[in-house]
């Protein structure tokens, strides 16, 4: 049970402590919420989600979404193509963009994995 507490996220609602483990969906709800409307409306369905986590534990009525895996594709392939923007890689002229549309590079190519791996740092920081 310690273990459970220390991996978990403590919620106290009124009349009720939700304990949310770190591996479950809803703690990635923090980085949702940082998501600009124009991410999220590329998978419509997430839109409807409330903008207070207290609607979402207070009732299962969202847990179909949330639980769903493509919530959390939402969520990774927003910040990892946020991050993709920014990575500077050395040119003959010092540094530049990464060359190319992000559509031309697998997911297994080092960069994308690299963006897909910073986004835990994004999660630190919420969290903390």
């Amino acid at each position: 049970m310690a273990d459970t507490a220390k991996n978990s996220f403590i919620v106290l609602l009124p009349n009720q402590i939700i304990t949310i483990p770190q591996d479950s969906n809803l703690a990635w709800l923090p980085l949702f919420y940082a998501l600009p409307k124009e991410l999220v409306s590329k998978r419509k369905q997430y839109l409807e989600i409330p903008r207070s986590p207290y609607d979402i534990l207070r009732t299962d009525k969202y847990d179909n979404l949330i639980k769903d895996d493509a919530f959390l594709e939402l969520v990774w392939d927003c910040y990892a193509w946020s991050v993709w923007q920014f990575i500077q890689v050395p040119r003959s002229n010092g540094y530049g963009d990464i060359p190319g549309k992000w559509t031309n590079y697998s997911g297994d190519f080092p960069l994308w994995r690299l963006c897909y791996a910073i986004q835990n740092h994004f999660r630190n920081k919420f969290e903390t």
